[in-house]
C-alpha cells in the first residue's frame, strides 16, 4: 500500500503541538478492539494494543495513515519501515487477531477442543 504523502502531512500538522518534546511526551498506542456475536450475542470482545512514540518525521515508505511517524522503540523502527510480517507481529490489529483465533480454537463458538 503506498503512503499518502498529503495524509501524512495532515497528521504531522495535527502533531504539530509535540514539537521540541520527548520521551513520554511524545509516547503513542494503537488499540483495536473486536467484537464476535452470534445471533445477536456478543460471543467475544478482544483487544490488542501496541505501544509507541510519535517521531518528530515520516519514515519509511510502507502502511498507510499514521504508520510512517510512528515508531516502536522494541524494533528500533517506524512501522511504515518493517515487512508486512513483522507489522502483523507487532500491531494492535495483529495481536487482537491472534486473540480472536485463539478463543475460537478454544471450542467456545463449536462445542469442540
Amino acid at each position: 500500500m503506498a503512503i499518502d504523502a498529503k495524509a501524512v502531512g495532515r497528521r504531522l500538522t495535527e502533531l504539530r503541538e509535540l514539537s521540541g518534546k520527548s520521551g513520554r511526551q511524545r509516547a503513542a498506542y494503537f488499540v483495536c478492539a473486536i467484537g464476535l456475536a452470534e445471533r445477536g450475542r456478543a460471543k467475544a470482545i478482544v483487544t490488542g494494543r501496541v505501544d509507541g512514540e510519535i517521531l518528530e518525521a515520516p519514515r519509511g515508505d510502507r502502511g498507510f495513515g499514521y504508520d510512517p511517524v510512528f515508531y516502536i522503540p522494541a524494533l528500533g523502527k517506524g512501522f511504515a519501515e518493517i515487512s508486512p510480517e513483522q507489522k502483523n507481529e507487532y500491531s494492535h490489529r495483529g495481536r487482537a487477531f491472534r486473540k480472536l483465533l485463539a478463543f475460537l480454537s478454544c471450542d467456545t463458538l463449536t462445542g469442540q477442543s
